[in-house]
């Protein structure tokens, strides 16, 4: 079965057949001005898993990210600090980078930087005015959106209902509201690069566009990123390359996350409304992270509430649980019914090569794994092991943290003992007492027929 996706700039769905040649997918990296957040985050983990599923049926994938590190934001917060922006884009950077370890992020390829490809942009620049397409004022050089007639088409804005109200690079000079900066003149003020155009700087949109040119070509497979890009970043990035090179559509397929909201409102920094990765970190776990994400189709919203983070907390403990007790109970016998896995094999792969449904895959999992903890002790332990062996090589594919498989203290195992003595003589009060103790070294006692269950929470 061919790997199928949305196209978010059709609606229609695509077919990626497997092949030995790579899959070329760019996803927008970060603006290095600032701390990641826990809404950036959704979309980082999102195409991670997607990569690492594509690299585990086999399909190589070339997955680059970009770094924005020049822009206006960058330069505001260096101003503020009294500092380079080159120290706070590396500062950023570099943070981002930690961020994506802690995460469990892996699959990106590189990480190119805009500010290395300002050749291959002034040389973008010259292309699009020899072709007609861009203008130059006393500020910069534009992008003339009227000359593009499917601006827009990406996301399905009404350009006459935008212009009233369009305020992004106030220059009287410009020929329309909706006309984007490709470069802005700078006088004396750093960062510049020297152009035809005098010094200055590039816009955010052509960043992008130079560098996919650059390393994958004027096509390429599949071009990712937040939902909140379409308009105006991707109609813009989708204009520069497809007006300079002639040829559409510009990417196979596009593939958009959904936002993540807090309260109803989606998370941003301008609103400061955000929770960043550490802090989410500095209470929950990243396989906590990458439930709450992957239990939501990529294209669908997330509310994000702590209840909601508790509810994907419980679901990475009940993985965690699930890894000891399987092998907890598969260890303590041997004969009892057999199992067919390839029914649930197929059922996660259908969901996955669907449009990377990620929700659908999850919840046969769990199926799974509820109908294991329930009928563990009548079940062959051969089938117990090979079920959690292909449970846990799922969930690993899709980047979460492999379960810590600790050996139980003799201190605890010991505690253990004594409390089903003291559970046999009904002295509960003590029992309750052992449990206690046991719970504040991080460890649950479950009773079972075949005799107490310690594990390990995280």
């Amino acid at each position: 079965m061919s790997l199928h996706l949305t196209d978010s700039l059709t609606g229609k769905s695509v077919a990626f057949p497997k092949t030995k040649k790579p899959i070329r997918l760019f996803v927008c990296g970060p603006t290095v001005y600032d701390y990641s957040h826990i809404g950036h985050a959704r979309t980082y983990i999102a195409f991670d898993a997607f990569a690492r599923f594509l690299r585990w049926r086999a399909q190589p994938v070339t997955y680059i990210q970009n770094i924005t590190d020049v822009d206006d934001k960058i330069i505001a917060r260096a101003a503020e600090r009294s500092v380079s922006y080159t120290a706070i884009a590396r500062y950023y950077e570099r943070a981002y980078h930690a961020a994506e370890k802690k995460l469990n992020i892996v699959s990106v390829d590189s990480y190119p930087r805009a500010s290395s490809y300002i050749k291959e942009i002034i040389a973008l620049i010259e292309a699009l005015i020899a072709k007609g397409y861009a203008y130059q004022t006393d500020h910069g050089v534009y992008f003339e959106v009227k000359k593009f007639p499917r601006y827009g088409e990406l996301s399905r804005q009404n350009l006459d209902a935008v212009r009233p109200g369009w305020r992004v690079e106030i220059d009287p000079q410009k020929k329309d509201p909706l006309d984007f900066a490709l470069w802005k003149k700078t006088k004396g003020e750093k960062p510049a690069w020297q152009s035809p155009w005098g010094a200055g700087r590039p816009g955010w949109h052509i960043e992008d566009t130079a560098i996919t040119q650059k390393l994958f070509g004027v096509q390429y497979d599949i071009h990712g990123g937040a939902s909140e890009l379409k308009f105006p970043h991707h109609e813009s990035e989708i204009a520069q390359q497809e007006a300079v090179s002639g040829k559409h559509p510009m990417v196979k397929a596009w593939m958009h996350t959904g936002v993540l909201l807090i309260n109803g409102q989606k998370m941003s920094k301008s609103l400061k409304n955000f929770v960043t990765i550490d802090e989410f970190l500095s209470t929950y776990t990243a396989n906590t992270l990458r439930y709450l994400v992957l239990s939501h189709h990529y294209r669908s919203p997330i509310d994000y509430s702590p209840e909601a983070a508790h509810a994907a907390h419980e679901a990475a403990q009940s993985i965690e649980r699930f890894a000891a007790y399987s092998a907890f109970v598969a260890g303590a016998q041997k004969t009892g019914k057999r199992l067919k896995i390839a029914q649930w094999q197929k059922t996660v792969m259908a969901a996955l090569e669907n449009d990377f449904n990620t929700p659908a895959a999850l919840a046969e999992l769990f199926r799974v794994i509820s109908y294991i903890n329930e009928n563990a002790l009548s079940l062959h332990h051969t089938d117990i092991l090979t079920a959690r062996s292909w449970v846990l090589q799922i969930l690993a594919m899709l980047g979460f943290t492999p379960p810590t498989m600790q050996k139980i203290p003799t201190s605890l195992a010991r505690w253990a003992r004594k409390r089903e003595v003291c559970r046999a003589s009904k002295q509960f009060m003590q029992a309750d007492a052992l449990r206690k103790k046991i719970q504040e070294v991080g460890y649950t006692v479950d009773d079972t027929p075949i005799g107490p269950f310690l594990y390990h929470q995280r």
